[in-house]
Order: structure tokens, then C-alpha cells, then sequence
């Protein structure tokens, strides 16, 4: 039995490699088989660029390695309150890229709110409130910040029953999940929206944040010199029956680091100007000095309505 005989498979299929040349479509050839139309091409692509990669740099062994040992410090910073994968794809610009991409295959050009992404902490089981009320479940200082959403379809209707989750950080840009004072679930709500399309509720101004530089993140921001903030922002997950899920945010226009977002997710139609400075006679009883409202009008379009896995617990 020749050397090709004794790797032959038994569809007629061989792994053999001949020489450089042959490896790249051998081993695309081996995974031809995935009946699933698009993960074969999903899979496949993946391969070749891989390949090709690797061919244009001539990467060598102890590059490889310490490539691997990369992905391999990302999953031992795994763990339930951290998803060091989802800080990657957000830091590399592909999590911002494929939002672009999938609002202008999925849209066809009609109007819509632009995606942003969803980012490391998004977590399910926030409290349903009511409209108007608080996100807040500890004290948080800050500046006031009382909202107001409206949902409209593409022709300006208003979209009653619409699920919107909101989360957010707190003036020093923590998230809860971030620290042991707040409390569970604090800046973090459901709500539904209203015969008239519209939620409210009462938090407080956000501020920037830099990011976690956890290892190896921290390494490659380093590497690269570049700052590792996040602009004020807030977080909206919206979705309905029938309609395509909305993931997007709301930015503070002012923000310092608008402009140098380290995930790259402050994109031009996500630079919104709805917060307003305010002094005086506030909405509530108790109020002093400054105070902020900010209003937003979200547009969903036609779609599926898929609720993404949250990257935390």
C-alpha cells in the first residue's frame, strides 16, 4: 500500500499533503463535506484567510505560539462576570463592523436607529419597571438624568409592546457588575413601551470610562499606544415580535472621548445630542443644583426577533 493509499478515506477523500503548494486545498477540501450551506462557507473562508495570513507575514513557530497563548489567556479571564472574547472583538473594530454591515444588508437604506454594539456586560434578568420609574437600586451619586424614549416604525408609527433593556455605568463608570457597593441590578431595567410607542425613566448622568486592561488585552492597548476610554453612553436592547432586535446606545455629545472610543462603537449616526443641562424646579421633589434630561427616538425595522446570549451571567 503506497503512502496516498494508506491516508485515502473512505468517500475517496485523502488528507494527504503533497508539498506547500497542495496543504491550503487539502485541507479546505477536508472540510467540504459541512453540509450546512453557510457554515461550509463560513468555515471555509475562515480557512483561507487564515492561510493566506499566514503565508503574507511568513509567520513563524514562536509567533504561532504566542498567538495561541493569547487566545488562551482570553479563556482563563473567562468566568461569569467576565467575557474577555466579546472585549476583543469590540476592541479590534470587528463587533462595530458587523453591525455596519448587517444594518445596511438588513435595512435596504429605509430609516432606522444605526446598531452599536453589544458589549461585555450586558446581563439578562434585569427588573421589569414601570415607565417613569427608576433604574436605580442603590444610592448612586450623580447628576440627575430623567429619560424619555419613543419607538417608531420605519413610516412613523409609534410600536406599543416593545421589550427595551437599559443599562448603563455610573458617573465613575462602573457598572454594577464591576463593583461590590452597587447593588444587583442596579442601572439595569426592562421596560415596555406604551400605546403611544414611549418609556421613561429616572437614572443618572453616565460618565466615560476606561476599559478593564486586563491581561492580555491591557498588553495589546499598550503595544498599540492607544487610550483605552469609553465615552458617557447608555445601553438599549429593544425587541418585538415581527421586528429586526435593536441593540444600540446614546451618547453624551460633550464627552471628551467621544471621538477616541476604544471599541469603536461611537460611530457618526450614534453622535446623539439629546442631553440637555438644567437648572432649577426639577421633575422631582428633592432636587438640587444641576439636572439632565435627554430624549431619543428609536426606529426598528422589519425582522427577526432574536434576543442575543448574554456575554455575563
Amino acid at each position: 500500500m503506497t503512502d496516498s493509499q494508506a491516508h485515502e478515506q473512505v468517500d475517496g477523500h485523502s488528507d494527504f499533503v503533497e508539498d506547500l503548494a497542495s496543504l491550503t486545498p487539502t485541507v479546505l477540501a477536508s472540510y467540504s463535506r459541512i453540509e450546512d450551506e453557510r457554515l461550509r462557507e463560513l468555515v471555509t473562508a475562515a480557512i483561507s484567510h487564515l492561510h493566506a495570513f499566514v503565508r503574507e507575514v511568513g509567520l513563524t513557530n514562536q509567533e504561532w505560539r504566542q498567538a495561541l497563548e493569547f487566545v488562551n489567556a482570553l479563556g482563563r479571564g473567562a468566568g461569569p462576570g467576565s467575557n474577555r472574547a466579546m472585549a476583543l472583538s469590540d476592541l479590534l473594530g470587528v463587533s462595530t463592523l458587523v453591525c455596519l454591515l448587517e444594518d445596511t444588508a438588513v435595512t435596504g437604506g429605509a430609516h432606522h436607529t444605526a446598531s452599536s454594539v453589544l458589549g461585555p456586560v450586558w446581563r439578562q434578568g434585569a427588573p421589569f419597571v414601570e415607565s417613569g420609574g427608576s433604574l436605580l437600586r442603590s444610592e448612586t451619586p450623580g447628576a440627575p438624568l430623567f429619560f424619555t424614549g419613543r419607538v417608531l416604525d420605519t413610516s412613523g408609527n409609534p410600536l406599543p409592546g416593545v421589550t427595551v433593556h437599559v443599562w448603563q455605568a455610573t458617573p465613575d463608570g462602573l457598572y454594577e457588575n464591576q463593583d461590590a457597593e452597587q447593588e444587583e441590578m442596579n442601572l439595569r431595567a426592562r421596560f415596555t413601551t406604551g400605546a403611544d410607542g414611549t418609556f421613561q425613566f429616572r437614572s443618572v448622568l453616565p460618565g466615560g470610562y476606561p476599559i478593564p486592561t486586563v491581561e492580555p488585552l491591557g498588553t495589546m492597548l499598550r503595544l498599540a499606544k492607544r487610550p483605552a476610554w469609553r465615552p458617557a453612553h447608555i445601553h438599549f436592547l429593544l425587541h418585538r415580535e415581527g421586528l429586526r432586535t435593536l441593540v444600540t446606545q446614546i451618547f453624551h455629545p460633550l464627552d471628551p472621548h467621544l471621538h477616541q472610543d476604544a471599541a469603536f462603537g461611537a460611530t457618526k449616526d450614534l453622535m446623539m445630542g439629546g442631553f440637555e443641562e438644567h437648572t432649577g424646579p426639577a421633575p422631582e421633589p428633592g432636587i438640587e443644583g444641576t439636572w439632565y434630561t435627554a430624549e431619543e427616538t428609536f426606529v426598528m425595522v422589519p425582522g427577526e426577533s432574536v434576543v442575543p446570549a448574554a456575554p455575563i451571567e
